[in-house]
């Protein structure tokens, strides 16, 4: 799995002030990510996140500055929001046998992850079984 790491500021950040690979903090390589890598390509990166976030900010003529609309975070997770609360309420019922894989359930879309582009991708674990002893 890929991602990015977006530097965000109340003023434009100059270049010399830049997050690089040197101020990633240790703790960060062993609970966030395997690796980062400072050959990335910031225009792309930059168009790719204004993408994700077009519906929540108004961006301005430069292209890189842009300012969060109002109840931009609602905004933000008001789907996933949503969604969250269904398949909590869909699990209440189920049995712990249920849960922990010892019995067939279907979990419907809970496996599936959104990859950058918006579509599902199937998650690894698919409900055969946890992998775990039983």
């Amino acid at each position: 799995m890929h991602s990015r790491i977006i530097e965000l500021g109340n003023e434009p950040i100059l270049p010399d002030d830049r997050m690089g690979e040197c101020s990633v903090p240790e703790w960060f390589y062993h609970s966030i990510a395997d690796y980062t890598d400072e050959e990335t390509d910031r225009d792309e990166d930059l168009k790719w996140f204004l993408e994700i976030v077009a519906h929540i900010v108004d961006v301005a003529e430069d292209g890189e500055s842009f300012t969060f609309k109002p109840n931009a975070k609602k905004k933000y997770f008001h789907r996933q929001y949503y969604a969250f609360l269904d398949k909590a309420r869909e699990l209440t019922g189920i049995s712990i046998e249920a849960f922990c894989a010892e019995t067939p359930y279907d979990i419907g879309m809970a496996m599936y992850i959104r990859s950058g582009t918006g579509s599902p991708q199937k998650g690894r674990n698919q409900r055969q079984g946890s992998g775990l002893p039983g």
